[in-house]
């Protein structure tokens, strides 16, 4: 009996790998659509509190950067859904 692995995928590895994809929007964008909200979301596990705190930031990270890149390319409108977002 083996584990199989080829096709497995994990959305915290692949945001990890959009994530680092430097001056990559659509990768943010990529990552940002992976990200649900806490992990394990359904139940408290005090193992995964590290964990959410580092992709909440990552999350917020991303919003920023993406903001920040539509700002300086003259697309004010999608500069500011971003920021709206990230007032709520």
């Amino acid at each position: 009996m083996s584990l199989v692995l080829e096709n497995l995928k994990c959305d915290i590895i692949e945001f990890d790998a959009l994530y680092k994809e430097n001056e990559n929007q659509e990768a943010w964008k990529q990552a940002l659509g992976l990200y649900r909200g806490p992990l394990l979301m359904e139940d408290f596990y005090e193992w995964t509190e590290v964990l959410e705190a580092y992709y909440d930031f990552r999350y917020l990270e991303l919003l920023d950067k993406l903001a920040t890149y539509y700002e300086n390319k003259g697309l004010k409108k999608a500069a500011e859904d971003i920021l709206e977002y990230l007032r709520e």
